[in-house]
């Protein structure tokens, strides 16, 4: 086997957030390309075939970015239409191609958020490896939030809030409030400070795609990580007002935490226990179909958009769903999905399903 030399791809990537297409996800032949959801294992081609691996980072602080998708697109004789698969970088951004056809033209790009990169090509001999590393330009997310004293809630102003990166600081206002609008996705150390009062820290998780609400509280002296209250919120998903929905209580609702405490294998998993949902298992494939308490199966909306009766909630890897809204009856769904199936099934229960990566 060799390896080839790393190749930087530089990837400038914007962050537009507006809905993806999901049409594509009703074509069972387009939802076989995504056949590997987790990167980062090292590659070891056999016979007639070539590896890809490698990294994504971010492009100003070299932060690994998690979630981004690498795919790989190349002709097959006599095959109408390009042979595609992709793959998920998992943590510190690490991604693996393992198994493609050598001697043929490999067209790569990589995609982060809502941005696509430019296609790569790439041609190995039999045995071959190679190594690239993908910089994004990763979307900032803003980080906000109010500084306040321990006894009596009152807002500390002059309070100085950095997360240990580079040009990323702000000072609480008279209203204890702060902004940082320039925090790339990572993990990073969050620390506010003030001459009257004890420094407050602790690590803080930024994601794509999130807001991160911050509510910290000072003492005179030196206070545990428990004085800081963070509050992370989709960006899409308040845009398309499931928080909303979710206080009006017209339906059920499940948050990203809530769908981990689950723990589940598949998509249909994390239906299993809600009210008025049933699971039957599916006819065709692994995993289960929710029908409604008269035997109806449900209706789907992903990411704001119908999709065809041919398309199940196990098509979408479980840890890509960000939040799922459960409506059992007609009378509960909300006006903009109600228009969503046709014939027998107008009547059954609605499922609005909303996907972490955005390029489903």
């Amino acid at each position: 086997m060799r390896r080839t030399t790393p190749h930087s791809a530089h990837l400038m990537a914007l962050a537009v957030l507006l809905l993806a297409p999901v049409s594509v996800l009703a074509d069972p032949a387009l939802r076989g390309a995504v056949d590997q959801l987790a990167g980062g294992v090292s590659c070891e081609p056999a016979g007639n075939r070539v590896g890809i691996e490698g990294t994504v980072v971010d492009l100003l602080t070299g932060i690994p970015l998690d979630r981004a998708t690498v795919t790989v697109i190349w002709d097959e004789a006599g095959a109408r239409h390009p042979a595609e698969t992709s793959v998920v970088t998992s943590e510190g951004g690490r991604f693996s191609l393992c198994d493609l056809p050598a001697a043929t033209t490999l067209r790569i790009r990589a995609q982060f958020v809502r941005s696509q990169s430019r296609t790569l090509p790439v041609v190995l001999e039999a045995g071959d490896v190679r190594t690239l590393e993908f910089e994004v330009d990763a979307p900032r997310i803003p980080v906000s939030g109010q500084v306040t004293q321990a006894e009596g809630g009152a807002p500390i102003s002059g309070a100085r809030i950095s997360l240990g990166y580079q040009g990323t600081s702000a000072i609480s206002g008279s209203d204890g409030r702060f902004v940082l609008n320039t925090v790339p996705p990572g993990t990073y150390t969050f620390t506010a400070s003030h001459l009257a009062y004890g420094d407050v820290s602790g690590p803080l998780a930024v994601e794509p795609g999130t807001r991160a609400q911050l509510s910290v509280t000072m003492d005179t002296e030196a206070i545990l990580l428990e004085a800081i209250r963070v509050e992370l919120r989709s960006i899409l998903l308040e845009e398309s007002g499931f928080y909303d929905r979710m206080e009006r209580g017209f339906g059920a609702f499940l948050t990203r935490a809530q769908i981990q405490e689950r723990i589940p294998l598949y998509a249909s998993d994390i239906l299993r226990g809600v009210a008025g949902v049933r699971m039957v298992p599916s006819r065709d494939r692994a995993g289960s179909v929710p029908v409604d308490r008269s035997e109806c199966p449900y209706r789907y909306v992903l990411n704001g958009a119908r999709v065809g009766e041919g398309f199940r909630i196990d098509d979408i890897p479980a840890d890509w769903i960000d939040a799922v809204e459960i409506y059992r009856g007609v009378a509960t769904v909300p006006h903009e999905f109600q228009a969503v199936g046709i014939g027998a099934r107008a009547n059954c229960g609605v499922i609005v399903i909303w996907t972490r990566n955005t390029g489903w």
